[in-house]
């Protein structure tokens, strides 16, 4: 893969968790706080790479009906997207948090 010559994309974002309210499922209710129920967001300065850059560079079949993504993290968290809405054009492969590099452990 070529590196020069890639648009870099930099964008400020609010991130909320996916397991936000998630103790609220579970059969006995959880005596957590408000912040612990429902606090897991953050806001950072995102530095990276277009997704839609990167299929082009490694090419991406036309009759693709399904993607796959999976985390670099230790639990491989997997998200299947489908190819045809490109909803992808607008995702973004970060590498930087508030200016330093993205640890393994984020995925």
């Amino acid at each position: 893969m070529r590196w020069r010559g890639i648009r870099w994309c930099r964008e400020w974002r609010f991130v909320e968790c996916g397991g936000n309210s998630a103790p609220l499922f579970f059969i006995r209710a959880d005596q957590a706080s408000v912040q612990a129920l429902h606090g897991l967001v953050s806001c950072a300065e995102w530095t990276g790479v277009p997704l839609s850059t990167l299929l082009d560079e490694a090419g991406i079949d036309p009759k693709a009906k399904w993607m796959v993504a999976e985390g670099g993290d230790p639990p491989h968290v997997s998200r299947s997207t489908c190819a045809r809405q490109k909803p992808w054009m607008t995702t973004m492969i970060a590498l930087y948090q508030n200016g330093e590099r993205i640890m393994p452990g984020n995925g």
